[in-house]
């Protein structure tokens, strides 16, 4: 007799279990989350308050002449260039939604929003082509462990369609 390994999963039944989300995706999605947040907020506010943020006088042990020039330079920026930084942190996080909710779409966004957000801030900001050594460790990083839930995830957008299908397929294999 053959045995049948594929499992019917009724996505309207509340009573049956759901699809397991790995708990390390979960994890790795709540840093995206909070880390992209930061990102849209500091943005938002070099847009609004760049100008008042770049005549700032510091003190501290952060009072140093290369300090107050990179906020001089990031204060002159147009705010459309952070407008472009929102948008790709939008899409960054939109990819972690995706991701969340296992769609392989989310880790295409996710992977595109952060390569660009790797290189063009500094491009456009301080016209130069270099992005930091942390900024590259943390993003390839993010990106290897979310590729290595790739596989656990589908390119479905819609639950319902992959439930008819994987019974279609199970009733034209018996």
């Amino acid at each position: 007799m053959e045995e049948n390994n594929y499992q019917y999963y009724d996505v309207k039944n509340p009573f049956e279990p759901q699809k397991r989300r790995p708990t390390f995706l979960t994890v790795l999605c709540i840093l995206t989350f909070i880390g992209t947040g930061f990102s849209i907020l500091s943005n938002a506010m070099w847009i609004f308050m760049g100008k008042y943020m770049a005549s700032m006088q510091m003190s501290g042990p952060f009072q140093n002449e290369q300090m107050q020039e990179t906020f001089r330079i990031m204060g002159e920026a147009a705010s459309w260039k952070y407008l472009i930084l929102i948008l790709l942190s939008l899409t960054s996080l939109m990819g972690a939604i995706f991701m969340l909710y296992m769609k392989k779409l989310g880790f295409h966004l996710y992977t595109a929003a952060q390569v660009l957000l790797l290189f063009l801030p500094s491009l456009l900001i301080f016209n130069h082509f270099k992005p930091d050594f942390f900024s590259l460790f943390f993003t390839l990083l993010f990106i290897v462990f979310y590729g290595i839930h790739y596989k656990f995830m589908t390119w479905n957008l819609n639950d319902e369609k992959e439930t008819l299908n994987e019974t279609d397929t199970n009733e034209d294999e018996q």
